[in-house]
């Protein structure tokens, strides 16, 4: 009898989108899972970039897991530019 009445609670309640959806629904995230989408593709953006940020918000939103086995896992290959911080030295003042 408790396992009909846990399956009629969980036909009843909304279809949430995303893991914010899930807790503002039913107050806590324990029981969300994401769900893997022809969406879910690897990214080739380097961790701690602003375009791999931006790949993880919209996987959030999206319901999808954060992190996908094909994303890139290093930095190889990347160049960049390399700015001082602050200049040459401290002044003796």
């Amino acid at each position: 009898m408790a396992v009909v009445s846990f399956v009629h609670r969980l036909e009843s309640l909304p279809m949430v989108r995303n893991v914010f959806e899930t807790i503002q629904e039913i107050g806590h995230d324990k029981d969300f899972v994401p769900v893997e989408t022809d969406q879910f593709v690897p990214t080739e953006a380097p961790a701690g970039s602003s375009e791999k940020l931006e790949v993880l918000a919209r996987r959030l939103r999206e319901g999808l897991p954060l992190w996908h086995r094909g994303d890139r896992a290093d930095y190889s290959g990347l160049t960049g530019a390399v700015s001082p911080r602050g200049g040459q030295g401290r002044s003796s003042d």
